[in-house]
C-alpha cells in the first residue's frame, strides 16, 4: 500500500508540475472563505484523483477531502463517527504558496480510525520527498528514520511557527512578548512544510488556532512518532473532534508546557 500511495503522489506531482498547474494563470484560482483561502484547479483535480484511487487500496474505506468538505459533498463528522477507516486528504496544502509561485506546498494524507491517525504521509512536492509514519512504528523520510533531538535548549535558541492572524486577541500580546525571547518565529503558510521542519528537528514548535483535520492529522502523527509532542492548548491529546481548541506541537514536553503557560498568560 505504501508503494501504491507513493506512486499516486508521484503521479500527482507530474500532473501539477509538468502540466503547467504550478504558477497557473489567475483564472484557475478561486477564493473560498476569504481572500487568502484559495482553491485552484490543481487542488480539485488532485483530490479527485485520490478519491478515485485510495478506496481500492483498502476495502470499505471512505474519503474525506478538504475540497469535498468545502463543497458540502461530505462531512467531517465521518472522521469521528464512522466505523470504516477514513482517508483524510489535503491535496495541495499551502495553496496560497502554490498559486503565487512559492516552493512550499505539499500533499497531506492520513488514514484515520475513530478520530485517531494510524498512518500519515506528507509528500514534499517541490523536493520530491515522502514523510511517513505509522502509529507505534516510528517515522521516516524516504526510508530514513526521523528522530527529534528532545534535549533542552535555551529559549534564545528556540525557533518555531505561529500565525498571529487567527489568534484570540487576549493571547496576541502574550505571544508577542514570548516571541521577543526566542531566536525566531515565523509562518510558512503551509502546515505540510511546518510539520516537515518539526519532524526533521529544524524547528522546535508550532502554535495553531485553526485545526482542520486535513492540515494536522498526518503531521501530528509524524512528529509524535519522531519523538515530539502534539497536544491541544488545554493539555488533551490530539485526536480529531469538532472543536475550536488550539494545537501546540513541540520538540519535548517541557517546551509544550512553556508555550501552554504563555498562551494562558
Amino acid at each position: 500500500a505504501n508503494l501504491k500511495i507513493a506512486g499516486a503522489c508521484h503521479a500527482i506531482t507530474l500532473f501539477l508540475l509538468r502540466r503547467n498547474r504550478f504558477k497557473w494563470h489567475r483564472y484557475s484560482i478561486h477564493t473560498k472563505t476569504s481572500a487568502n483561502d484559495l482553491v485552484t484547479v490543481a487542488d480539485i483535480e488532485a483530490e479527485a484523483f485520490l478519491e478515485n484511487n485510495l478506496p481500492d487500496l483498502l476495502p470499505d474505506s471512505l474519503v474525506v477531502g478538504e475540497e469535498s468538505v468545502s463543497r458540502k459533498d461530505v462531512s467531517t463528522s465521518l472522521i469521528e463517527t464512522s466505523e470504516s477507516p477514513i482517508w483524510v486528504i489535503d491535496p495541495v496544502d499551502g495553496t496560497y504558496n502554490f498559486a503565487h509561485g512559492i516552493n512550499r506546498f505539499g500533499l497531506m494524507l492520513a488514514l484515520v480510525h475513530r478520530g485517531i491517525s494510524v498512518h500519515g504521509w506528507i509528500y514534499d512536492i517541490p523536493q520530491d520527498r515522502m514523510f511517513y509514519a505509522a502509529q507505534g512504528q516510528g517515522a521516516r523520510v524516504d526510508g530514513q528514520v526521523l528522530s527529534i533531538d528532545t534535549s533542552e535548549k535555551p529559549l534564545d535558541d528556540v525557533e518555531g511557527f505561529a500565525g498571529m492572524i487567527s489568534m484570540p486577541d487576549h493571547m496576541k500580546q502574550n505571544i508577542k512578548d514570548f516571541r521577543a525571547k526566542l531566536k525566531s518565529v515565523e509562518s510558512y503558510r503551509c502546515s505540510a512544510y511546518e510539520y516537515m521542519a518539526l519532524a526533521e528537528g529544524k524547528r522546535d514548535f508550532s502554535i495553531y488556532r485553526m485545526i482542520q483535520p486535513w492540515d494536522h492529522m498526518a503531521g501530528t502523527l509524524i512528529v509524535k512518532e519522531a519523538g515530539g509532542v502534539s497536544k491541544y492548548w488545554d493539555g488533551g491529546d490530539y485526536i480529531y473532534e469538532k472543536t475550536t481548541k488550539g494545537l501546540i506541537t513541540a520538540r519535548n514536553d517541557n517546551l509544550y508546557k512553556t508555550i501552554q503557560n504563555v498562551l494562558n498568560g
